[in-house]
């Protein structure tokens, strides 16, 4: 990202302060005190953090506002350790970046903002392996493409966010019907074609994490070539060993950040079981040995990943299985995003309901 100017850093330091004393408030008097100068709080921050694109800090304050909202509608979906978790995320980043830009500490702004910074790519080919889909009902809606290169192999991922109105009626997917600025619809990330990408931008996380950044001049389009799926179809686990061993904790990380692309060519999955304190299914896999928990969403987030699982449970030669590994209370916890079914991608996290192309197009007339 581009450094922040003059006034942007003046404008950003009152909403810093107003939050972090608000979060302050909250734990010394208890979430019961939260009030509407309290939400305001939050919302105005956020809204300003969205504005100058500083996404790890935007995302935070998401989520302490999801979870706040929760406690005060006792939604069963509440959690007490994931709000403390955003909290405590929110005041370190609100008081660390304060700090920072009074100082004049660029660095260490930039290690706070968890932002990359991005230098210019003139053309990048790659394929689709899977895509995470997240889904805030009423809120939005979000997709991230997991990429690999054409040319080197190289990892990559890109995402689109779509706000949502509370009682929309079309499935999310629907959404990747809508073109983008750059004239595209994202999904032709889908089709299981080459993807040509001309004129974008590109970071890369402290996790060695690239993250693919379109520009108003970028270009993205389907390009001939056959594409050899099998030179995908596998995974070493010590590399992930070594990552874990070398991997330095920090605060600001939330469990997800690290985490590894898996592929399992040859393993077994047992039948899921409801887990109500995080709201998901849990299908036992074991692969060479490990017990490893995939998860889906006990939500419409999750229900085409799940029936997708469901029809390979006990199967002994299983399609291989593409997915994304993470480390959660001492459990390797994988998100399934693809099944290799007879050698092509079928991305299991995309509803194949059909969109209601009226509800579409009402959408466009919103946006």
């Amino acid at each position: 990202m581009k450094p922040l100017s003059h006034s942007e850093r003046k404008s950003l330091i009152p909403h810093l302060h107003r939050t972090a004393a608000a979060i302050e408030q909250i734990l010394e008097a208890g979430l019961t005190t939260a009030s509407d100068a309290t939400h305001q709080s939050f919302a105005v921050t956020f809204q300003e953090a969205a504005r100058l694109k500083l996404l790890r800090l935007g995302s935070t304050l998401r989520n302490t506002q999801e979870e706040i909202a929760r406690f005060v509608k006792d939604d069963p979906r509440f959690s007490q350790p994931r709000l403390m978790f955003f909290l405590n995320r929110s005041w370190l980043l609100c008081k660390g970046i304060e700090q920072s830009l009074d100082d004049g500490d660029d660095a260490r702004l930039e290690q706070l903002f968890g932002t990359p910074a991005a230098k210019k790519i003139d053309t990048l080919r790659v394929v689709c392996l899977g895509v995470i889909k997240k889904i805030a009902a009423g809120t939005f809606c979000s997709f991230e493409f997991r990429l690999r290169s054409l040319d080197d192999g190289e990892y990559w991922t890109w995402s689109t966010v779509f706000p949502l109105r509370p009682g929309l009626e079309i499935p999310p997917e629907g959404f990747l019907h809508i073109p983008q600025k750059q004239k595209f619809s994202a999904n032709l990330f889908l089709e299981r074609q080459p993807i040509e990408i001309t004129s974008a931008m590109a970071g890369e996380t402290p996790l060695g994490h690239r993250k693919l950044q379109l520009t108003n001049e970028s270009t993205v389009s389907a390009v001939e070539g056959s594409i050899d799926w099998t030179r995908y179809l596998h995974w070493k686990p010590a590399g992930a060993r070594q990552r874990i061993t070398q991997h330095e904790i920090s605060p600001f990380e939330v469990d997800v950040e690290l985490q590894e692309e898996v592929m399992f060519d040859d393993y077994m999955l047992r039948s899921a079981e409801l887990r109500e304190s995080d709201n998901q299914h849990v299908f036992p896999l074991n692969y060479l040995g490990t017990e490893f928990d995939v998860v889906v969403a006990d939500s419409v987030e999750g229900e085409s990943a799940k029936a997708a699982l469901e029809a390979q449970v006990e199967k002994d030669d299983p399609p291989p299985l593409y997915g994304v590994l993470h480390y959660a209370k001492a459990r390797l916890v994988v998100q399934p995003l693809t099944l290799f079914d007879d050698g092509q991608p079928n991305y299991i996290t995309i509803s194949e309901k059909a969109v209601d192309r009226k509800a579409l197009l009402s959408v466009l007339n919103f946006r």
